[in-house]
């Protein structure tokens, strides 16, 4: 039986929204559009996925080594124009900026079904740091993302310089509950289409194809993201607006890597292994007891932003002035 409550509580964990910091955002971000995907080169992992990348270089003569790696929210999503643009902040610190849509999503290809899971993540991550021939990642988790560059640290300790978590997710393997008390968010009404589309996927799993091909459903998945989601990323009474996504989920995805990544158990690592910052906001649906757990197992430092939301948007200045002063702190040049 189909219960919208519990479907209800894995969509609030997204986030990708290409939201307005000001009217001439609006007007930067409807001018782009998805043009910038057009750039995107394809890269064939070791893996068999083949995903979509985005490489910005380093600001000279600062060249740092470390790579910075964006891991974008989700799961089943994609990355945006403007992760792209805020990702200058590394940038000007010396650092090249990486950004990879991860299989299923955006303008990477399709995997057959039954190979989306948490693990699979995994290791397409570390086959696209192979792929950039870096020894060492500077990981840039958002959202769901901070999961996913969790369990690879915990992982590949070995390949991590640094962590940047912003508005981390569900720490892999726990459960949260979320509270959209501060937000924007009004109450989600889900389409009885996308209701029966969750519901054969959850029952169904991969085989689930046979009925409702990928292609569909990601359609389906596009129009409730965009049109039920984008609210919940902002502070209540914030003076912003919410321009049109690019569009390319895939509801395969994120049900099966939710499913799988609900049962992880990142293995135990020692806090300070490597400098961590975890960033969230104060209107954030997510609750700080999780972004503790974070900064618990990574130890680092966790920052709350006062009035920002799970998007990080109403103050982009206090975020890029916590990671500024992160990297100064332990990635200064001689």
């Amino acid at each position: 039986m189909f219960h919208p409550k519990r479907a209800l509580s894995i969509w609030s964990c997204f986030v990708l929204w290409p939201i307005a910091l000001s009217a001439s955002a609006a007007t930067s971000a409807s001018a782009q559009g998805t043009g910038f995907r057009d750039a995107a080169a394809k890269v064939s992992l070791s893996t068999g996925s083949t995903v979509g990348e985005w490489i910005l270089k380093g600001d000279a003569p600062l060249n740092q080594k470390a790579i910075v790696v964006f891991v974008h929210g989700g799961p089943g999503l994609y990355t945006e124009q403007r992760r792209l643009d805020e990702g200058a902040v590394f940038r000007r610190a010396g650092f090249t900026t990486a950004y990879y849509d991860r299989a299923g999503g955006g303008v990477s290809e399709r995997l057959p079904a039954e190979q989306y899971s948490f693990e699979r993540e995994i290791a397409d991550l570390e086959a696209y740091r192979v792929h950039l021939n870096a020894d060492r990642l500077i990981l840039w988790g958002n959202s769901f993302g901070a999961a996913l560059a969790a369990a690879y640290a915990a992982r590949y300790p070995e390949h991590v310089a640094a962590m940047v978590l912003t508005s981390p997710g569900t720490f892999p393997g726990q459960a949260t509950e979320r509270d959209f008390s501060r937000t924007e968010r009004a109450p989600v009404v889900m389409s009885q289409e996308m209701k029966n589309a969750t519901l054969l996927i959850d029952g169904k799993g991969a085989a689930a194809e046979r009925q409702l091909s990928q292609a569909d459903a990601g359609r389906i998945f596009d129009d409730f993201v965009s049109s039920q989601l984008a609210d919940g990323f902002l502070c209540k009474g914030a003076a912003l607006s919410t321009p049109a996504l690019p569009g390319g989920g895939n509801l395969y995805a994120q049900r099966l890597i939710s499913r799988s990544a609900a049962k992880a158990r990142p293995a135990s690592i020692a806090p300070g292994r490597f400098p961590a910052l975890i960033i969230r906001g104060s209107c954030d649906f997510m609750p700080a007891a999780n972004a503790a757990r974070y900064a618990g197992f990574f130890g680092g430092d966790l920052i709350t932003l006062d009035a920002i939301g799970h998007g990080l948007l109403e103050n982009r200045a206090a975020v890029d002035d916590a990671i500024a002063n992160f990297l100064r702190r332990h990635f200064a040049r001689s």
